[in-house]
């Protein structure tokens, strides 16, 4: 019976040699490109350090530039109170009858180019709080808005709004006043 398997001669390359010279192409293929690019990497880099602006004014535009799309994202999309009611809420009124009355700025009217840059301020002009709509006072959401019971006992809403918008703004404002000397984020809030 054993007759009749043939057995043929091992002609070829092992597997393990194989593997191995896969490997050893790999590595070399990958590490002759890196001493091939970095150079040029790095000469990209520093002649992107030296044309950088080197004074307090020009820094603090070239940080606006990347930025204020980012103070826009925080406040026209992090800050909604929901996907049906893209809102940034700054309080609420009770109007009886188990219904609150909504406060602050819609999100989508925020416009791209919120904030602009004056001296060594960026400024943050939003619309003053307005009424939103109403929501039943049970709401998912409404342990974290503040609720008056009159228009007369609310706070000033300019400064609530300044306080939630800096609130999503997270640490942009100290992160900012700590990587360019005397420049700070500010809000204006327009009158009622």
């Amino acid at each position: 019976m054993s007759s009749l398997i043939a057995t043929r001669p091992r002609t070829g390359i092992p597997g393990l040699l194989v593997l191995v010279g896969i490997v050893v192409i790999g590595v070399t293929s990958g590490a002759a490109y890196f001493h091939y690019k970095a150079p040029r990497l790095k000469k990209a880099l520093d002649e992107k350090l030296a044309a950088a602006p080197k004074t307090a004014a020009g820094r603090l535009a070239a940080y606006h530039v990347y930025g204020e799309p980012n103070i826009h994202h925080r406040l026209s999309v992090v800050g909604r109170f929901s996907e049906e009611r893209p809102w940034l809420v700054t309080h609420a009124l009770d109007v009886g009858e188990g219904q609150l009355e909504l406060w602050g700025i819609d999100c989508e009217s925020i416009p791209h180019g919120v904030s602009t840059v004056e001296g060594m301020t960026v400024f943050v002009d939003l619309p003053a709080p307005y009424a939103l709509g109403r929501i039943p006072r049970d709401g998912q959401f409404t342990s974290y808005v503040p609720v008056y019971s009159s228009a007369a006992d609310v706070p000033d809403p300019a400064a609530r709004l300044t306080t939630v918008a800096t609130h999503l703004l997270e640490g942009m404002p100290a992160a900012l006043a700590r990587d360019i000397e005397g420049a700070t984020i500010e809000f204006r809030i327009a009158a009622p």
